[in-house]
């Protein structure tokens, strides 16, 4: 069940159970959803985001996974819209498998394009709205404080990323409820790895180097990940 805590509280709990922090953005999330249809994803998203709830669930705690509550919201806006373009892409993708079959069976009669038992592209569909949904109900949300706010605006009109390029202040909002957790379960001891996950190269900079926070990060010994799979990845290179 998806849960909704003031900073403190969520504090409290990082650093009484200590274990890596994945903190998510929207787009990290709705790429499950596009996994399997653009070149610029990795097509093991979805694989990821499912051994993540598993790992949320298990009874010793491997992962704390947390989401402002802008973000969520965000995410039950777009939810819609993502799950309509999946539809389209999966329609398009079966009307492509009939072609390329009806041409297997002319040329080469004796062959089979699709395994009978092979999933459809619809019940791939419902699998991945599946692992989406999961992830969303194990998620922590974090309530986004007003000085965290003021902070965003202070961002903005310094032109810092993710203000850099436009007038983002939702994006700032949420980085900074990242920098602001981070920043205070340090000063309570928590030395475990804090990765913030986001794909939105074009106003956070392309980690590993590339990126433009990484004073931001720096500063609380946090790390910037560009999906679940590598975030994953990342916070077993540093033990909690």
């Amino acid at each position: 069940m998806t849960r909704l805590l003031e900073c403190w509280e969520l504090v409290r709990e990082i650093t009484t159970q200590p274990c890596p922090l994945l903190f998510l953005d929207t787009c990290s999330v709705l790429d499950i959803f596009r996994s399997v249809y653009r070149d610029n994803i990795q097509s093991n998203l979805a694989r990821s985001a499912a051994d993540l709830v598993t790992s949320v669930q298990s009874s010793a705690r491997q992962f704390h996974v947390v989401v402002t509550d802008s973000v969520l919201g965000e995410f039950n806006n777009n939810r819609a819209n993502v799950n309509e373009e999946l539809a389209a892409e999966m329609a398009k993708l079966r009307r492509s498998m009939k072609r390329v079959s009806s041409a297997v069976e002319i040329f080469f009669p004796d062959r089979r394009v699709i395994d009978p038992g092979w999933p459809s592209p619809e019940e791939i569909k419902d699998r991945l709205l599946t692992v989406v949904d999961q992830l969303i109900s194990v998620v922590t949300v974090l309530r986004e404080s007003d000085e965290c706010k003021l902070r965003a605006v202070v961002r903005v009109r310094n032109r810092l990323p993710p203000a850099r390029l436009k007038q983002q202040v939702q994006d700032c909002v949420i980085f900074e409820s990242f920098l602001d957790l981070v920043r205070q379960t340090r000063a309570e001891g928590f030395t475990g790895p804090a990765i913030f996950v986001t794909s939105n190269s074009t106003d956070y900079g392309k980690p590993p180097g590339e990126d433009m926070i990484s004073s931001d990060l720096a500063q609380i010994s946090a790390l910037y990940a560009d999906d679940i799979s590598r975030a994953l990845a990342e916070s077993k290179k540093t033990p909690a």
